[in-house]
């Protein structure tokens, strides 16, 4: 009886054994992944080696495709550590004991090797405050973040809200491509930042959306303390000219919470919407690639129909409609129009529409609609964005989105 008895244990033994092993295997992992790859999370509990990073990161880079864009290792209660066989990528091996200068190196590496995005935003916990001081670094403990740089052209998301000692954002530094180009030639843009910014810049002058009318949209300057609050859209205009960088820097402002890159439009109404973008937008005319003429393919583009929404946008200093055929890239930190055409009446009044911006002084500048299905060819238009077949000798008007006197 008693050999029955403790063949009995030892088969429940096996058994809890067998069910304890099954579950180690499942949740072996030190990181789980989320949101299509673009965020890694590391659990609790484990000891973090700067090969687990390293591996974390070439798992979402192969298996995804896309570099991360948020690296968590906030649930950390125990120092980092690295194993005694790891070997840098830049030759140094780590005893035991090595402890938070492990994870500079592995993130270092990484930002080098562009194996995560440029604005990746990486959490800590307080334990490896030594690697504060790098860029887009949060410490959890205080929602801290030394040196927030947002680079332009590459999308951000921000799980946790955090106050950056510092944060800047430059628009098409160190690019040289025909996008760029046109940019440089072009005094208006418009703007969209995850974090607030004040309208004090040497750089540019901003313009916030103050109502929609029949014939035009209002922009009015923005005063000079004034402050565009985060993830809002704006229009600008550079002060020293189209060929200046513009840059905006901003100390102690707080960066709020933003998991899917979402905006507020500006003054939005029924009939029109002003949104900026953190991350890259694509749209496509209703016939765009209808007879296979456009090789490229638009990958997750909205196709618009023009007769429920239009999409507008600026080029080159001027208000713009997304053609039928036609397909427009809005990247990050940028802002769109979009119309609804069904309680604008179906496209009426669109052929006419202009921008219109208000200084502090009260002049006023107008930018007319150029439709992509009819390229402007000289077209001319008055300040009230009526078509003019035979201008007066003397006055003013608009000619391809730019002030002109005939």
């Amino acid at each position: 009886m008693k050999t029955r008895n403790n063949l009995k244990y030892v088969i429940v033994l096996m058994c809890a054994l067998c069910s304890n092993m099954a579950w180690a295997g499942e949740n072996d992992r030190k990181f789980d992944v989320a949101d299509n790859g673009e965020r890694i999370n590391f659990k609790k509990g484990y000891e973090i080696t700067t090969s687990d990073i390293n591996a974390a990161i070439d798992e979402i880079n192969n298996k995804y495709g896309v570099a991360p864009l948020v690296i968590d290792i906030t649930q950390y209660s125990d120092r980092i550590k690295s194993g005694a066989d790891f070997v840098s990528a830049k030759g140094r091996k780590f005893g035991e004991s090595v402890d938070e200068d492990v994870l500079d190196i592995a993130l270092e590496e990484a930002r080098n090797s562009s194996k995560i995005a440029p604005n990746c935003i990486i959490y800590l916990s307080e334990k490896s405050a030594s690697y504060t001081d790098a860029k887009n670094v949060v410490v959890m403990e205080t929602r801290q973040c030394e040196n927030f740089v947002v680079t332009d052209r590459y999308p951000v998301k921000v799980p946790y809200a955090f106050k950056a000692n510092k944060a800047l954002y430059e628009r098409d530094k160190g690019l040289n491509d025909v996008a760029v180009e046109q940019a440089l030639t072009s005094h208006w843009g418009t703007l969209c930042l995850p974090y607030p910014i004040s309208n004090n810049s040497g750089d540019v002058v901003f313009y916030q959306l103050t109502g929609t009318h029949d014939k035009y949209m209002e922009f009015v300057q923005m005063a000079p303390d004034a402050v565009v609050p985060a993830n809002t859209p704006v229009i600008y205009k550079r002060i020293k000219g189209c060929s200046s960088m513009i840059s905006i820097e901003e100390a102690d402002v707080e960066v709020p919470m933003n998991t899917n890159c979402e905006t507020k439009p500006g003054n939005a109404t029924e009939d029109w919407k002003f949104i900026g973008t953190l991350d890259t937008k694509v749209f496509c005319g209703k016939n765009y690639n209808k007879n296979g003429q456009n090789i490229k393919n638009p990958g997750n583009a909205v196709f618009v129909n023009r007769t429920e929404t239009d999409i507008y946008y600026f080029r080159q200093d001027t208000f713009t409609r997304l053609s039928e055929s036609g397909k427009v890239t809005i990247l990050p930190y940028r802002a769109y129009f979009v119309r609804n055409s069904e309680t604008s009446g179906n496209g009426s009044g669109v052929s006419n529409y202009s921008i219109v911006t208000t200084d502090e002084e009260g002049a006023t500048d107008i930018t007319a609609l150029i439709d992509n299905n009819t390229e402007a060819g000289g077209k001319i238009y008055d300040l009230n964005g009526r078509r003019v077949m035979k201008p007066v000798k003397g006055s003013l008007y608009i000619v391809d989105g730019k002030k002109k006197i005939y």
